[in-house]
């Protein structure tokens, strides 16, 4: 065999590897554009879930509160560092004469109980009003 001859049986392989890699490719590539239109598909419902006026509201209703409870639990944290920071002596005096006990152990408790039951306000209203709004949403914008 010469040395063209040999050229050319390798270009001929080196074309047929290229197709069948090609051909490959085409077919690991046609699962991912379906992810992509199943993806478009999800994209077109999040707009039109984000442009209900409901859906607006709702949002505009759940940042608001939590807002409110954001700023009541930073004013008793806050409040509670600066009265430590200011005036010592209210949180080190005794709960009563003769206790070991300051007011500074319930007030460091009422803190932690306020975020409790902040939290607890929270999840109560987004489960018995946030949720029933959200799937009045969804039922109305996911149509079958």
């Amino acid at each position: 065999m010469t040395r063209d001859a040999a050229l050319i049986d390798v270009q001929q392989l080196l074309k047929a590897c290229a197709g069948k890699i090609c051909e490959n490719l085409r077919k690991q590539d046609a699962p991912m554009k379906e992810e992509r239109k199943e993806g478009d598909m999800a994209s077109e419902l999040t707009q039109r879930i984000q442009k209900n006026p409901q859906y607006q509201d709702l949002t505009k209703r759940r940042d608001t509160l939590g807002r409110w409870l954001a700023v009541l639990v930073l004013i008793a944290y806050y409040g509670f560092i600066l009265v430590i920071a200011f005036d010592k002596s209210l949180f080190a005096t005794p709960i009563a004469p003769g206790m070991t006990t300051t007011w500074g152990i319930p007030a460091g408790f009422g803190v932690i109980l306020l975020t409790v039951v902040v939290t607890a306000i929270y999840v109560r209203i987004a489960n018995r009003e946030y949720d029933r709004i959200i799937k009045e949403i969804l039922d109305k914008e996911v149509q079958p």
